[in-house]
């Protein structure tokens, strides 16, 4: 079985990071030689943050890629990275359709911030508009930022559940053309995974293996998650 694997979420939240450094670890490439050329192609525009995305952006006249080869010696699976700008809305519409298990991409810092409670909503909206009741895996990246607080994963837990259960609450309402006042039993999320990627250490942290940074989270690990999640697809 080749089952899609669709990464969606706003610009710069670390999406093809982490299928970058998952294609790394498949490859056991040498990261640091990685760097080296990166350093010599772009100068003073190097940033660390390119370090595992440029292994995905080798053609960069197309905003829309289907990721296959390399990872399938980790996982059989077709990674789909979609765009997360708003002028590439018909590419993640597109890669989102083609998915068969979803991995919402959402920086925890930004999951923290009143004003970004919308654009989770619509990303959100995207994906049961394709498949009502597929439940997603939900990763809130870049959690070295927040220093790995369980309290901060806790908060950002609570908004993204509440979120997922906002726009299901509102499809419902949209479906039968009254409001409807209840609470969502099924969270639609089946797993919310606190990851990040060291550039420094050529780590990850909750995506391939446990790290001592999260002692506290008991969760699958993202290809754990993903394993899982192919076990509840329905047979075609």
């Amino acid at each position: 079985m080749n089952s899609k694997v669709v990464l969606f979420g706003p610009a710069d939240h670390g999406k093809s990071t982490v299928i970058g450094y998952m294609y790394a670890n498949s490859l056991q490439m040498d990261m640091d030689s990685v760097e080296r050329n990166l350093r010599d192609k772009l100068g003073n525009r190097f940033n660390a943050g390119y370090l595992y995305s440029s292994l995905l952006n080798t053609e960069h006249n197309s905003r829309f890629n289907t990721r296959l080869n390399g990872l399938r010696r980790i996982l059989d699976f077709t990674f789909i990275d979609t765009p997360g700008h708003e002028q590439y809305l018909s590419e993640r519409e597109q890669g989102i359709s083609m998915g068969e298990i979803g991995i919402f991409c959402l920086a925890i810092n930004e999951v923290l911030n009143d004003k970004f409670e919308e654009a989770m909503d619509e990303f959100t909206d995207l994906w049961f508009e394709h498949y009502a009741t597929r439940r997603l895996i939900c990763l809130l990246t870049k959690f070295d930022l927040l220093a790995y607080s369980q309290d901060d994963y806790e908060k950002a837990c609570e908004r993204v559940i509440s979120c997922c259960r906002r726009v299901m609450v509102e499809r419902s309402d949209n479906v039968f053309g009254v409001d409807i006042d209840f609470d969502v039993p099924e969270p639609g999320f089946a797993a919310i995974i606190p990851v990040a990627v060291l550039f420094d250490k050529r780590d990850g942290v909750n995506i391939i293996s446990h790290s001592e940074k999260t002692p506290w989270y008991r969760g699958p690990l993202l290809v754990e998650a993903i394993r899982e999640r192919e076990n509840d697809l329905p047979d075609v």
